[in-house]
């Protein structure tokens, strides 16, 4: 089983998919605010705790850890969101023992349109949602149903990197090399 994240610290979403036939089981995403008068490094380490503890609970089935790549936004604020929640997937993975990749947000985003060129995030998140409808269990059809609108996005994202991982998969074993 694929665990795909889509990184954050105050929101995170995550999704086992099935690197055979890339059938979502389960999905989520979280918000965790920071708490009236918290200093920021206490945020960052409760919340980054907290995020460590839902994704090994999702352990007993993976194979690999799929994160969406670094990637540097505007803010220093951003950057290093982006970095804790890398670094602790990457202490995750060791600790556990499993693999751990990153995917390009615009290789798995340009593998769910038509079109190659700009990433329309709108058609992206519409060829997403429609894997989902067709190819997800039922009990991943309703923890999406059950998020906040604020949260779905991000499970939705971690199953468009999900997706995309088995995919590659599936094309290494039909070319030989998996």
């Amino acid at each position: 089983m694929i665990l795909a994240i889509d990184t954050g610290v105050r929101t995170f979403g995550w999704a086992l998919v099935d690197p055979d036939d890339e059938m979502v089981h389960a999905l989520g995403a979280q918000c965790t605010e920071p708490l009236f008068n918290e200093r920021v490094h206490e945020s960052y380490v409760r919340r980054m705790l907290h995020q460590v503890s839902v994704h090994r609970s999702h352990l007993d089935m993976v194979s690999v850890i799929v994160g969406e790549e670094l990637s540097f936004p505007r803010s220093a604020k951003a950057i290093a969101s982006v970095s804790m929640c890398w670094g602790a997937l990457c202490a995750l993975a060791a600790v556990e023992g499993i693999p751990i990749e990153a995917v390009a947000p615009k290789h798995w985003q340009q593998a769910f349109q038509v079109s190659k060129s700009k990433v329309d995030y709108a058609q992206v998140t519409r060829a997403v949602r429609l894997h989902l409808e067709m190819n997800s269990s039922a009990g991943a059809k309703a923890q999406l149903h059950a998020l906040k609108a604020g949260e779905r996005p991000h499970a939705v994202d971690a199953c468009g990197v999900g997706i995309y991982r088995a995919k590659l998969a599936a094309a290494r074993k039909r070319r030989g090399s998996a």
